[in-house]
């Protein structure tokens, strides 16, 4: 949940979860190894389908979950 500047709330960890997921299934099938698919989502924070709140997803920039995917 996020709140704005105005103290609006929103989820949005159904969509970053989603996001989290096609990206880990899109590296792995340009990749051809479907076994970094749970490595990656474990990088990105998303553990037994669950977004961490503080994990990479929900609290890093696209650039930094992008470093994260290559490392």
């Amino acid at each position: 949940m996020l709140f704005d500047k105005d103290g609006t709330l929103c989820r949005s960890d159904g969509f970053l979860s989603a996001l989290a997921q096609a990206r880990a299934l899109c590296c792995a099938e340009l990749s051809g190894d479907p076994g970094i698919t749970e490595p990656l989502l474990l990088a990105y924070g998303l553990r037994n389908g669950q977004l961490d709140p503080s994990g990479s997803t929900a609290v890093a920039s696209r650039h930094d979950n992008l470093i994260s995917t290559a490392t």
